[in-house]
């Protein structure tokens, strides 16, 4: 299973901790008060030991106290980041709001025509700003445990088809592989992770056909969001799942998103012993896959290195 990349740093660190400050600090210590209490010999082989000790504590410590400062530094230019993404996803949508709304309130609008366009636009400004919100919802409220049930999967994904309002229901179409078996999982992470991955081909997927697939696959199903849009390179396929992270089309076009979308999908399936993938060329579209075992006691097939 995956872990966060900020686990796999704990976990380093934790080790070389060990590796390098405990063990080698026991070690010579117990060198140097054997030969100093047993052996009697001269005072220069203790200093030497000592000195293997600093020296060993020294560079041990240099090690890890830079590995904590390009930690922190990360940390904070991400939430830098991403109080920015905020700020400017927010303030773009309620300042259309506030302008149509400033309009129809002046009575700056001819005939009815434009009366209609007005409650157009702020219908769609304040759907986009339910999917940011949501968005942030999910990121913190997945991190909370949930029940897991037996699920159908074509229920989920009907619900979840049924939930996303602002995406052309004429662009999607689904084909589902028929004696499914259901799934035991978490029935709001699951709508989340695929919401986010549909969601993610409406914005960045261009403005043709979504196509999502659910097939059993490896004692588990696979669910995937394919699109037919300008597509990713292998640099941007290697780190589209990170947090914060945003397709280099996505950054130039000014594109809506905060890039949490994908990593939500990833945090949901590692929790679950799940995969996600994506097969992407550039020009050709993308195809994301959420895979799932059909119950909680299938993590092998994940660490086998299988994939859908």
């Amino acid at each position: 299973m995956h872990g966060t990349p900020r686990k796999n740093l704990n976990t380093l660190i934790g080790w070389l901790l060990v590796a390098g400050v405990v063990v080698p600090t026991i070690g010579a210590a117990s060198v140097g008060i054997i030969i100093v209490s047993l052996w009697r010999v001269g005072g220069d082989i203790a200093l030497g030991v000592l000195t293997i000790v600093f020296g060993a504590l020294s560079a041990t410590g240099s090690t890890v106290a830079l590995v904590l400062l390009r930690q922190k530094a990360r940390v904070e230019k991400q939430q830098s980041d991403f109080i920015a993404n905020v700020s400017h996803e927010l303030r773009t949508p309620l300042s259309s709001v506030k302008m149509y709304t400033e309009t129809l309130k002046l009575g700056r609008f001819r005939n009815d025509e434009d009366f209609a366009h007005c409650l157009d636009a702020i219908e769609r400004e304040s759907e986009h700003l339910s999917v940011l919100i949501e968005s942030l919802l999910d990121f913190g409220a997945l991190k909370v445990a949930e029940a897991r049930v037996e699920i159908e999967p074509a229920e989920v994904l009907a619900n979840v088809l049924n939930g996303l309002p602002q995406i052309d229901s004429s662009r999607v179409s689904t084909v589902l592989e028929p004696h499914l078996p259901p799934l035991i999982t978490s029935r709001k992470g699951l709508g989340v992770a695929l919401s986010n991955l549909v969601r993610n081909a409406d914005i960045h997927g261009g403005p043709g056909p979504i196509v999502i697939t659910v097939r059993a696959d490896r004692d588990g199903i696979g669910f995937e969001v394919r699109d037919e849009g300008p597509g990713l390179s292998r640099a941007e396929q290697s780190r589209v799942f990170n947090r914060f992270e945003r397709g280099d089309l996505a950054r130039t076009n000014a594109r809506p998103g905060m890039g949490l979308g994908l990593s939500i999908v990833r945090g949901f399936a590692d929790e679950h012993h799940g995969d996600v993938t994506v097969r992407s060329s550039p020009g050709k579209g993308s195809a994301f896959v959420l895979w799932l075992p059909a119950t909680e006691a299938m993590p092998s097939a994940r660490k086998k290195g299988n994939r859908p």
